[in-house]
């Protein structure tokens, strides 16, 4: 094989002249089923830990305004899969539009960084839901799989098998497999609840603001411009997500309208989750009194709302969303 002829076959691109209508997959997903396909995927646990890390040492009560900046630079992110979702109406995402525009090479090393995203992604969340299941029952399950199988010392893994953290993605992908319909149904319920916790955070917490802790502008924005930005940074990995409505091309009715709009609805749902949840926090608390580890929890606790179970258990809603 010469190198001009291999050359050619790493640049070679897809063809996706196909007709929209054509698919091996049944077309059934609505706006509706896409968008909270986007928002599950987007409102995770970066709501209940995020805003009170960036509150706490970045931004102060200006996370509001990183909340802000990410969700622009998220748009215009998602402006771009909006576009590619309309010309390749393909399932695969990312993998599909780089190997229809920048060639197969490309395509490849796109797949296979979109395949290992996913596995980081599912296996760091199934460990921490296991890890909160576990915190409910006061470390029962870890200590039964310790005292009943082993526990070793290995830099770079676990201390125990975790069984239950195994079962978690093995539970979703036989939810998936059921096909579009059940699997949307499934998400779309996750999803509701995860909504009503955010209306129920905001609702209650607005009854116990205070402006003090947004005044004078030093308690604003006591890290300054910087602060905001740098905030800004670690927000926008907040709406990391919404791309998982472009891997249902194949599954969506319409989908040269409905992918486009489903994303935009998405982000801008998320954003005003993030917004919303932000605001109150850093009003309710003066952000130097902010918990890292459960900031929503301690925050309602400060003002004699005893619901941190509640948030553990919704926190638990939210990584099955994801």
């Amino acid at each position: 094989m010469s190198l001009a002829k291999f050359y050619s076959m790493l640049i070679r691109t897809k063809d996706v002249t196909t007709k929209v209508t054509e698919s091996a997959l049944h077309r059934c997903l609505n706006v509706f089923d896409l968008t909270f396909l986007g928002v599950g995927a987007t409102v995770g646990a970066g709501l209940y830990v995020v805003t009170g890390q960036v509150a706490k040492e970045m931004a102060g009560p200006g996370i509001v305004l990183s909340f802000l900046i990410a969700a622009v630079a998220s748009m215009l992110a998602g402006l771009c899969y909006a576009e590619f979702g309309c010309r390749v109406s393909k399932a695969g995402s990312a993998y599909v539009y780089t190997y229809a525009t920048l060639g197969e090479f490309w395509g490849f090393v796109i797949g296979w960084n979109m395949i290992l995203e996913y596995i980081i992604g599912n296996a760091s969340l199934a460990r921490g839901l296991s890890d909160y299941i576990d915190s409910i029952f006061g470390g029962a399950i870890k200590d039964f799989f310790i005292t009943n199988i082993g526990s070793w010392k290995v830099d770079g893994i676990g201390s125990y098998p975790d069984f239950l953290a195994m079962l978690m993605p093995l539970l979703m992908m036989a939810i998936v497999c059921m096909g579009a319909q059940h699997s949307t149904v499934f998400n779309k319920t996750v999803t509701a609840i995860n909504l009503a916790v955010v209306v129920f955070i905001v609702g209650v917490g607005l009854w116990h603001v205070d402006t003090r802790n947004w005044t004078p502008r030093q308690n604003f924005a006591p890290y300054g411009a910087s602060g905001i930005l740098a905030g800004a940074a670690s927000c926008f990995f907040c709406f990391v997500g919404f791309d998982v409505i472009a891997t249902a091309g194949e599954e969506t009715i319409n989908p040269r309208r409905n992918i486009p709009l489903s994303i935009v609805l998405s982000l801008l749902i998320s954003f005003f989750c993030y917004f919303g949840v932000a605001t109150v926090l850093t009003m309710m608390v003066s952000y130097n009194d902010l918990k890292q580890q459960a900031p929503l929890a301690n925050a309602f606790g400060d003002h004699a709302f005893k619901v941190q179970w509640s948030f553990i258990f919704f926190q638990k809603i939210t990584f099955l969303s994801n």
